[in-house]
């Protein structure tokens, strides 16, 4: 990535460049470290450019819609402090990506590290497992004890 002092073409063309790698999707902390600051990432809302997807990840509007989209949105969502994704597709949900189940999971299952926090959107047919020694366990609500 480029440092925050870049032309704006320059920028754009590096933010395609990480939107086209997660299927046209990007996280606020990417953005910020190619130099948007929090008030242009809303003006580029706005303006149409992007599309807020939920709290820090965003879409590039004139890209192409992935097959999907569900997947690389929570995988971005379960990103770490350094914007690292931790979360792993499980359950279900992994044995349909790999085709090995004819059933098609109504609910996304996602594991994540025990020591993970952030807030879930209930609303979106998800199942959050937070992993402690091998075993997973039902993610409640942040700040809850598991």
């Amino acid at each position: 990535m480029r440092n925050r002092r870049c032309p704006p073409l320059e920028r754009r063309k590096d933010l395609y460049r990480i939107a086209q790698s997660q299927g046209g999707y990007f996280t606020a902390k990417q953005a910020a470290a190619l130099g948007y600051a929090s008030n242009k990432r809303i003006y580029y809302v706005r303006a149409g450019n992007w599309s807020r997807k939920h709290r820090g990840v965003y879409q590039l509007t004139r890209f192409p819609e992935p097959d999907r989209p569900d997947l690389i949105l929570w995988m971005l969502w379960s990103g770490d402090r350094s914007d690292q994704p931790t979360g792993v597709y499980s359950y279900q949900t992994a044995l349909s990506l790999h085709d090995l189940t004819d059933a098609n999971p109504a609910e996304l299952d996602i594991t994540v590290p025990a020591s993970f926090r952030r807030e879930v959107d209930f609303a979106a047919r998800m199942v959050v497992y937070s992993g402690c020694n091998g075993e997973a366990y039902p993610f409640v609500e942040v700040g809850e004890e598991i």
